[in-house]
């Protein structure tokens, strides 16, 4: 299957909130999990912008400068990052680039575009 979205303004990718658990709204994005409980799959992430470096808003390209308290612990390294914004949010859908296609990147690592 396929899970394509599209961005509509500020996105701020992983969020930060004080109770972090998979039934918590922890991300600007889709959760695919399963069970119940539930347990992770995976989760595909929306970034704020392609160059903003505000940590709370941005996709993690570098976990060096980022934050990765972020991530929430059950989520590890099974997650999926991009944007539809190269430069700014704006308030529009951002139709021309499909979220989580890999496509339309200024940089990209395995796991954010």
């Amino acid at each position: 299957g396929i899970a394509r979205g599209y961005q509509y303004y500020s996105m701020d990718a992983f969020t930060k909130s004080p109770i972090r658990t998979i039934d918590d709204a922890y991300v600007d994005g889709l959760s695919i999990t399963h069970g119940n409980p539930r347990k992770h799959l995976w989760t595909l992430v929306v970034g704020l912008n392609e160059v903003t470096f505000h940590s709370l808003a941005r996709c993690p390209l570098d976990l060096d400068t980022y934050d990765i308290s972020l991530i929430p612990d059950f989520v590890k390294n099974n997650y999926y990052c991009e944007t539809g914004y190269e430069t700014r949010d704006e308030a529009r859908i951002a139709w021309e680039d499909p979220l989580w296609d890999g496509q339309q990147c200024v940089s990209s690592t395995a796991q954010s575009c």
